[in-house]
């Protein structure tokens, strides 16, 4: 920052990284002109890789201002595996609508936080990923929605479409674990014996891809 046309230190970024080029830490501070001396600020992330440079697990930590130093708070970790696929069409959680993953060979994915009182790392979500050893692509994907009644429901949803007997549907969880693929029958879908939870589909109709989410209650 320029003060009386001097310049003053503010903020500040640190990057690391390792002898193939893959950052292992980035932290950020700023200056606190009371004590002059840099103090932390946002977050520091810690990386750390697999032989193939895969990233295996990233550290977060948060300024603790009684200490004086970095708190660990969260880990993210993942493992993968030798499959490695061209084109994966899963299920995303945070959308309405199935994403694209590509040149990946995860298989699973966990993340913690830190207990302070007891020292240790709690794990709070993990997620598995099942592929097919099929590559597939899928063209025309139309990310406008279908419209779908009830949703919620408990029994059956009805799809809003047109001659539906050569329409195919196929099921995830939110979690991303296949369910089925079946005919749409009469416009309608059962999912009575479905458990409860978020549900997202894929609709093939026409020669165009649909895609969306329902709720069983």
């Amino acid at each position: 920052m320029l003060d009386g046309g001097t310049w003053t230190q503010l903020k500040k970024t640190e990057y690391d990284y390792d002898s193939r080029g893959n950052r292992i830490l980035r932290a950020s501070y700023e200056w606190n002109e009371a004590t002059q001396q840099w103090v932390g600020d946002f977050k520091k992330v810690e990386y750390i890789y697999d032989d193939n440079d895969n990233r295996t697990s990233l550290i977060e930590f948060d300024w603790n201002t009684d200490t004086q130093q970095w708190q660990p708070t969260r880990r993210g970790s993942g493992g993968y595996g030798e499959i490695l696929l061209d084109e994966l069409i899963i299920p995303d959680y945070r959308y309405d609508i199935f994403m694209i993953y590509a040149n990946t060979n995860q298989t699973y994915g966990e993340s913690h936080n830190w207990d302070e009182a007891n020292q240790t790392w709690v794990l709070t979500f993990r997620s598995e990923y099942h592929y097919s050893s099929v590559i597939t692509a899928v063209e025309n994907i139309n990310t406008s929605h279908l419209h779908i009644f009830p949703n919620p429901t408990n029994n059956l949803i009805n799809f809003d479409i047109e001659n539906p007997t050569s329409t195919t549907i196929t099921i995830h969880d939110v979690q991303g674990k296949y369910i089925s693929t079946q005919h749409l029958q009469d416009k309608r879908l059962s999912v009575g014996h479905f458990n409860s939870g978020i549900y997202f589909y894929q609709l093939s109709h026409n020669g165009e891809m649909y895609s969306g989410k329902f709720i069983v209650k």
